[in-house]
């Protein structure tokens, strides 16, 4: 995997949100551009209308930032985001309720958007779709109508996840979690397994109702920059003077160009 937002110079930041809805899992995400501020916690806090690199190095599995929110403060059924990468499989977002019982992930694989849906006594997956993974920025749109779950690309329909459980009581109380790049639940529980790492960015999202800021583990986040192409790669973090720091995918990809007699590696700002 050397696909990706390897821009020649710096890495990106990134960013996430979905959504339970009455009757079923409603996913969402977006965001623009801001950067991480740390708060109180210890842990840092990004705005939720940042643009998220979603390939910052780190457990493959742990999202990169998630925030929490109180399924009655649930208000819109419907999100949008913009999406671009250059790498075939990974993690975009995920949400669940009920402590992780009820969750949905939305990844790629093989360059396809795949949904997976667990609620209840019904586990759903679906692969479809245009392909994503060809270093453009689709606007994609998650909404929830009734007992369906529906993916749009660029304002043309791409999946439709139809579920019906047994259970017969909404769930309208208790928190909703949301996480951009990773899972919150056991990856063993998935329907189709996949590769999460994503070389990615996501931007300009419009999520549900929620605008509390997301909380980030990492100390920086690295930067999404404008212009990408395949097999580039760059520096980290946005400080001059930090350490170069490389994922495995990127390791490789440098010493290929170095082999060839060329070193590329420069700051741009986005």
């Amino acid at each position: 995997r050397g696909f990706g937002e390897r821009v020649l110079g710096g890495l990106g930041g990134r960013r996430m949100i979905w959504k339970a809805v009455a009757g079923g899992l409603l996913v969402a995400v977006c965001l623009a551009g801001r950067r991480a501020d740390g708060q109180g916690n210890g842990k840092k806090k990004v705005s939720g209308d940042s643009i998220i690199y979603l390939g910052q190095e780190r457990n493959p599995w742990s999202p990169l930032i998630r925030t929490t929110a109180n399924l009655s403060e649930i208000r819109s059924i419907k999100s949008t985001f913009q999406f671009r990468t250059f790498d075939p499989e990974g993690a975009i977002f995920y949400g669940d309720t009920k402590n992780g019982e009820d969750w949905f992930v939305l990844s790629l694989k093989e360059g396809f958007p795949l949904m997976q849906i667990s609620k209840e006594d019904v586990q759903v997956s679906v692969t479809g779709g245009p392909k994503l993974n060809d270093g453009k920025w689709h606007t994609l749109v998650v909404s929830n109508r009734g007992k369906f779950v529906i993916l749009e690309v660029d304002g043309l329909p791409g999946l439709v996840v139809g579920m019906h459980s047994k259970q017969t009581k909404e769930v309208i109380s208790g928190q909703l979690r949301l996480a951009l790049g990773g899972i919150l639940t056991s990856k063993d529980k998935l329907i189709v397994e996949f590769e999460p790492q994503m070389d990615g960015c996501v931007r300009e999202g419009h999520w549900l109702n929620l605008s509390m800021p997301w909380e980030a583990d990492a100390d920086e986040l690295w930067l999404c920059h404008q212009n990408i192409q395949p097999g580039s790669f760059s520096l980290a973090k946005e400080s001059p003077f930090s350490t170069p720091q490389f994922s495995k995918r990127s390791k490789m990809l440098a010493s290929e160009l170095s082999f060839g007699g060329t070193s590329l590696r420069w700051r741009e700002p986005f």
